[in-house]
């Protein structure tokens, strides 16, 4: 069943000099697993946009796991950066980005995946993307995870997606 889902380059990597490059790897190993790039644009953060997309991570337990106040962090390597923004599609695109991209820990990083072959650690992990496990309520309809995310970074896209016979 065509899917679409949300993934995004993270800053650290769009200050870096070859920035295009490290993308282009990126989007060739998406395109490689058999998805395609529906949209690709440039999202600047505000303290409003990291709130909504990492407030989850502003628990005990998930700073304890890491070791430090990881919301805190966010907030502060995010707002004001710019990252790519892209809605990839395909049949499962969440599961199947997923697992191309890999876990969020650093330490639960696997071979060949987006996250082991260019990540540098766990906050600096290179790209987001929706966990396929995730749902959330939105105007009262249960949806996934990638529904969530396009219709906070890419509401222009969301009825075009997500309302109407494709």
């Amino acid at each position: 069943m065509k899917q679409y889902t949300y993934a995004m380059i993270k800053p650290h990597i769009m200050k870096k000099e070859n920035r295009e490059e490290i993308i282009e790897q990126i989007i060739e190993m998406i395109e490689e697993a058999g998805l395609a790039v529906y949209i690709e644009e440039d999202i600047t953060f505000t303290p409003k946009l990291v709130q909504s997309h990492y407030g989850h991570t502003n628990t005990e337990a998930y700073n304890k796991r890491a070791g430090y106040n990881v919301f805190e962090e966010l907030t502060r390597i995010w707002t004001g950066q710019t990252v790519r923004g892209f809605i990839i599609e395909g049949d499962d695109a969440e599961a199947r980005l997923k697992a191309l991209v890999g876990p969020t820990m650093q330490e639960d990083w696997n071979e060949g995946t987006i996250r082991f072959l260019l990540g540098e650690s766990t906050t600096n992990n290179v790209i987001h993307c929706t966990d396929p496990k995730d749902v959330g309520m939105l105007n009262g309809e249960t949806v996934s995870a990638g529904a969530l995310e396009i219709h906070r970074f890419f509401p222009q896209y969301f009825e075009e997606l997500f309302y109407f016979d494709k």
